[in-house]
């Protein structure tokens, strides 16, 4: 049953992105980022260039795990005997990409094995602790991991409910303290969270497990109460690898 259900999950996929009501191919003036395959040895048939229109990555923006179904996808689609696409280096790309990490519109896929055809690395600020460093950017609702000035991790996040006048402070921050298992208490509210790392007073960074989806607009009306909300399921990695004290907290719009 699991199998049947993923594979409806793939053919959904398939079927909105790759066959929108458009037509198969989007055409570049119409799409928010186009692959391109031009010069790479793809299956007899497929088109060289394929679009996501910008419903679809407003879909990835609401859910990642639309990111790895078309990536599946792709694969599938385009991979060939000479050519396999790197499944992981299209999943971050594509994350980054629809959080406004790295620019849209046309994108040569990365081939795995090949030293040409990479997605661009995203860069971070080498002059801010010597490029490791958080970035949680409003706007985007993003939390970005810098390390030396690379992009190691990205994630959709939940920040300050801004109707409620919860607002995220923003500024230059670090973190604070790390702690496991305990309670978040307020005006109104106690939330049990596994992963907390403070940043600046009561508001930290830590898992959310009572909410279905993070990034968006659900900050707008349905935020936190300052904190940073990331996925229970990324939280672990972030905080046993990335997260130390002292590392440097950039919060801004």
């Amino acid at each position: 049953m699991k199998i049947w259900r993923g594979f409806v999950l793939l053919a959904a996929v398939l079927v909105l992105v790759f066959f929108p009501k458009t037509g198969s191919v989007v055409r570049a003036a119409d799409s928010v980022i186009v692959y391109d395959f031009s010069g790479i040895s793809i299956p007899e048939g497929q088109p060289a260039q394929l679009g996501i229109d910008p419903g679809t990555v407003q879909m990835m923006q609401a859910d990642p795990s639309v990111i790895n179904s078309f990536v599946q996808a792709l694969a599938a689609r385009y991979n060939s005997s000479e050519v396999s696409i790197d499944q992981s280096a299209e999943v971050n790309y594509l994350t980054a990409a629809v959080n406004g990490l790295l620019p849209m519109g046309t994108h040569i896929p990365a081939i795995a094995g090949a030293s040409s055809a990479q997605p661009a690395v995203v860069t971070g600020d080498l002059g801010i602790n010597g490029g490791n460093y958080v970035d949680i950017n409003i706007t985007t609702q993003t939390l970005a991991v810098f390390q030396n000035g690379t992009l190691a991790m990205t994630t959709p996040i939940v920040t300050g409910n801004v109707a409620a006048g919860h607002n995220t402070p923003q500024g230059a921050f670090s973190v604070l303290t790390k702690e496991r298992e305990r309670y978040l208490t307020g005006p109104n509210y106690k939330s049990y969270v596994h992963y907390w790392s403070q940043v600046v007073g009561g508001v930290g960074i830590h898992d959310a497990t009572w909410r279905g989806s993070f990034g968006g607009n659900i900050y707008k009306t349905n935020g936190s109460h300052g904190c940073i909300n990331v996925p229970y399921e990324v939280m672990p990695t972030l905080y046993n690898n990335y997260l130390q004290i002292g590392m440097p907290v950039i919060i801004h719009s």
